[in-house]
């Protein structure tokens, strides 16, 4: 089960935006995904159980490494295609909370926790978690916007989740703005 929507955002064009790229990502579409991706994007993903270069995706011996830093639109491509091409199914993202403008050279905060199966055992990115099993993941995007209103800058930081953790005990301190989410700030 793939899914992402955000609804009733006061910034309609960055509902979209968000809905769009989280939903590619989710549906694991690697073309859809990169047409939001600026040509001159770059991506630091700070996953906290990793700190690898991006050079490992690139190694026929591993399918995928998190915690890659320095990434340009090539590699993150490469990087979703190994990753979507066996690495994972079943993808689930909530969006917990979203603060942020559509605007040129504004960034936008997502926290999200991200529900998936491993396909593979991925030990950089959920150690003791093997093939087959399902994994939680909690983080926060930062995501940067160009004039053409694509992503020129991503900063990804995540962890595997704790045991038990309630996704929606996470969104009751922003269940008094009416939809889930931040509006944006005026």
């Amino acid at each position: 089960m793939s899914s992402f929507v955000i609804k009733h955002y006061p910034d309609e064009q960055l509902q979209q935006r968000i809905n769009g790229y989280y939903a590619a990502f989710a549906a694991q579409d690697v073309e859809r995904l990169m047409e939001f991706i600026g040509d001159e994007f770059h991506m630091d993903d700070y996953e906290k159980s990793a700190r690898r270069s991006v050079r490992m995706l690139t190694s026929p011996s591993r399918l995928l490494a998190a915690g890659m830093v320095g990434m340009n639109r090539e590699d993150f491509k490469a990087f979703n295609e190994k990753m979507f091409g066996g690495g994972i199914a079943d993808v689930q993202i909530d969006c917990i909370s979203l603060q942020g403008s559509s605007s040129p050279s504004t960034v936008t905060a997502l926290e999200w926790a991200m529900h998936l199966k491993l396909n593979v055992e991925i030990p950089q990115l959920a150690p003791g978690v093997g093939a087959g099993e399902k994994v939680t993941l909690v983080g926060t995007s930062l995501l940067w916007w160009n004039e053409e209103g694509k992503v020129c800058r991503q900063s990804e930081h995540g962890r595997v989740a704790w045991p038990n953790i309630d996704i929606e005990k996470m969104r009751k301190p922003y269940l008094h703005y009416k939809f889930a989410i931040l509006p944006p700030r005026q």
